[in-house]
C-alpha cells in the first residue's frame, strides 16, 4: 500500500508577488544600466576636462610662439645672436613654454613646447641646455610630430659644442632617414660641414658631391658645389 505524502497546495500568484519577483529579476539589469550611465558621465567629464586643459595649454603655446615671430623657427648652422634688446621676447616665451610643460604635461601642446624650448635655448647660445631639451624630446616622443626637427637640433647643438664627428653621424643618419626631402638635404649638408670641420676632407667632399647629385638645382646643391670647388683646390 502506497503511502501518500502530504498534499502541498500551490499558493495563488498574487499581483504583489509577481511584481516582487519581476523586481528581483530586473535588479541586475537596473544596476547594469546605472553603472553604464555613471561610466558615460565619467567619460564625458574626463573628456570635457581634457579638452579644457588642452585648450589652455594651446593658448599658452600660441602666446609663446607669437613672441618668437622675429626669430628663426628652428636651429640653423649658426645660432642667431640675441642682443639685450631682443632677449626679453625669447625669455618670456621660454617661461610660458616651461609653464606648459609643468602644468599640462599630458597635452599635445607640451610635446610641441619641448622642441620649441630647445630651439630657444639654442638661439640664446645655450647649446648644452638645448641639447638636453632635444634629447628629452627624442626619448619621450620617439614617434612624435617633431622628431626630425629635434634630431636636427640635437646635431646642431653637438656641432656648436665642437663634437663634429658625433654631429656628422647624427646628420648622416637623418639624411638617410629623410632622403629626398628638404630636411634630408639640410641634414646631409650638415654632415658634410661637420666632417669638414673635423678635418675629414675626403669624407666631407664625398658628402658634398652626393648633395649635388641627389638634390640638383637646389640651394643646398649650389652651396655644396662651392665647397667641392674649395676642397678640390
Amino acid at each position: 500500500m502506497r503511502l501518500k505524502g502530504p498534499v502541498i497546495k500551490r499558493r495563488p500568484v498574487t499581483p504583489e508577488h509577481l511584481s516582487s519577483r519581476l523586481y528581483e529579476m530586473g535588479r541586475p539589469a537596473i544596476l547594469a544600466v546605472v553603472v553604464l550611465v555613471l561610466a558615460l558621465f565619467g567619460w564625458w567629464g574626463y573628456r570635457t576636462l581634457h579638452v579644457k586643459r588642452e585648450d589652455a595649454a594651446q593658448l599658452l603655446l600660441t602666446n609663446a610662439l607669437q613672441m618668437l615671430q622675429n626669430l628663426p623657427e628652428r636651429p640653423t648652422a649658426e645660432a642667431p645672436t640675441v642682443t639685450p634688446e631682443t632677449a626679453s621676447g625669447p625669455q618670456e616665451a621660454l617661461s610660458l613654454l616651461n609653464q606648459v610643460r609643468e602644468e599640462y604635461p599630458a597635452s599635445k601642446a607640451s610635446e610641441h613646447a619641448l622642441v620649441e624650448i630647445g630651439h630657444i635655448l639654442y638661439g640664446l647660445g645655450k647649446s648644452e641646455e638645448a641639447l638636453v631639451a632635444y634629447q628629452r624630446y627624442l626619448e619621450q616622443y620617439p614617434n612624435g610630430s617633431w622628431v626630425m626637427l629635434a634630431g636636427l637640433g640635437r646635431a646642431y647643438a653637438m656641432e656648436s659644442q665642437g663634437q663634429y664627428k658625433v654631429a656628422a653621424s647624427i646628420f648622416r643618419s637623418l639624411a638617410e632617414r629623410y632622403r629626398g626631402q628638404a630636411l634630408g638635404a639640410e641634414a646631409l649638408i650638415g654632415a658634410a660641414r661637420s666632417l669638414e670641420q673635423a678635418q675629414e676632407a675626403e669624407e666631407a667632399l664625398s658628402a658634398y658631391r652626393r648633395i649635388v647629385e641627389d638634390y640638383p638645382g637646389s640651394p643646398w646643391a649650389r652651396r655644396a658645389e662651392v665647397q667641392v670647388a674649395y676642397l678640390e683646390r
